[in-house]
């Protein structure tokens, strides 16, 4: 059983550093030993996103990408089956982890009717219940998988416009960022300018402030924000 400190909220970072969050203090006892092979990861990563202490948190999407970077090209098959166990474990992601889900099919067909079927349950749900996050992926999965960039931005702009009639502007950018759609490109670059510009007076604040004893910034916060 993994140990408590993983948990509340998911919190593996420590893990997935160099060293995996271990040095020669640490109780191996809570730890997974040194140097290990990508399969080992996964088997922790796995652990950590289907046990009970982690329904509901908001980081399962966030571990479930990093868990896809320890899976070869060639392993598309199993990675798709892990997606399709956490979706199991965590219904709230099925549409982002369904789309992602969907990139891992080698036929495009079969990618393309698992995104129909996705994008019809959502939008059969209403506005304020639907998953933004559907269109931050999908939209490239759907470029690839039909050739077809300009579609794939018909997609974007449903989420764009849906998110923002949420008020939901940085969820609207972060599609935009996305989009494979050419129309997309001049305002992602915008968007990734103007975060670039964020997280420079971040630093510059936060080494100014450091030097002066000015306190760190709050939990929680988002640098460019």
């Amino acid at each position: 059983m993994l140990p408590e400190r993983f948990f509340h909220p998911l919190a593996l970072d420590e893990f997935l550093d160099e060293d995996h969050g271990l040095d020669e203090d640490d109780d191996l006892d809570e730890g997974y030993g040194y140097d290990l092979d990508p399969e080992d990861v996964r088997q922790v990563i796995m652990e950590a996103l289907l046990d009970p202490r982690a329904q509901g948190d908001k980081r399962v999407l966030h571990y479930a990408r990093e868990n896809l970077q320890f899976y070869d090209d060639h392993e598309h098959p199993a990675a798709a089956e892990m997606l399709t166990k956490v979706i199991e474990a965590h219904p709230g992601e099925r549409f982002a982890l369904g789309a992602l889900r969907a990139s891992l099919r080698e036929d495009a067909v079969r990618t393309l009717e698992e995104l129909a079927e996705l994008h019809r349950e959502l939008t059969l749900l209403p506005p304020e219940r639907r998953d933004l996050r559907f269109y931050y992926f999908a939209p490239s999965v759907l470029a690839e998988a039909a050739q077809d960039d300009e579609r794939a931005g018909d997609l974007a702009d449903e989420g764009i416009e849906l998110a923002r009639s949420l008020d939901r502007a940085q969820a609207a950018d972060m599609i935009i960022s996305r989009s494979p759609a050419q129309r997309h490109k001049g305002r992602a670059a915008e968007i990734f300018k103007k975060h670039l510009e964020g997280l420079r007076e971040y630093l510059e604040t936060t080494r100014t402030g450091h030097a002066e004893g000015a306190p760190e910034r709050p939990s929680g916060s988002t640098p460019g924000a």
